[in-house]
């Protein structure tokens, strides 16, 4: 939504983030991440606009839309694969996070080269995991997790790390998670 958008350029141009280095660092890219390139409606809640949501599947027009009560439609917002985006070359990538409200698999379908490919992230990715988000938003958290785990990221415990059973099973999860998955590169290292 333009309001986020023109905050985080708000906080690039603040003086400490400048003479720290952390603005020089950041790239914004104002639009979505997806599996495919499209357009989607962005929604949010009336008591927390920054909350955003989208829908991009089978919606053609705004009122085709169905969306929780005190929720409204902001605009609409361009999605792009984020692997068309973000060239890996030459980069070396720690970690990522990831907080998409639930379209995470979505985001993974259209990033495997970024987020789980071999020239991807080395080490860690944060993401939000909501199982009923994702499904709401037309994805599947069995097949995001299923991804997850074949390139190589297993999600962390407060000891040691997640079977691939329990990775594949969604009732492991609660409603919405915080996870730490760590890639097996990083494992052998520790």
């Amino acid at each position: 939504m333009q309001k986020n958008i023109d905050l985080i350029h708000k906080s690039l141009s603040l003086p400490d983030n400048i003479a720290s280095g952390v603005s020089s660092r950041i790239k914004l890219h104002p639009h979505g991440l997806g599996a495919k390139n499209q357009t989607c409606i962005i929604f949010s809640d009336d008591h927390n606009e920054g909350d955003g949501h989208v829908k991009c599947v089978g919606v053609e027009k705004e009122s085709d839309l169905k969306i929780p009560r005190n929720y409204s439609v902001r605009g609409r917002i361009p999605v792009y694969r984020l692997d068309d985006v973000v060239d890996t070359a030459g980069m070396h990538i720690v970690a990522a996070k990831m907080d998409t409200e639930g379209y995470e698999d979505n985001v993974l379908e259209g990033g495997r080269k970024v987020l789980l490919g071999l020239e991807g992230v080395q080490d860690a990715i944060i993401t939000e995991f909501a199982p009923k988000w994702i499904t709401e938003k037309g994805g599947d958290p069995t097949s995001a997790m299923k991804k997850i785990f074949e390139a190589g990221f297993l999600v962390k415990k407060t000891v040691g790390y997640m079977s691939e059973n329990d990775m594949m099973d969604m009732t492991k999860f609660s409603d919405r998670s915080d996870l730490v998955l760590h890639s097996q590169s990083y494992r052998s290292r520790k």
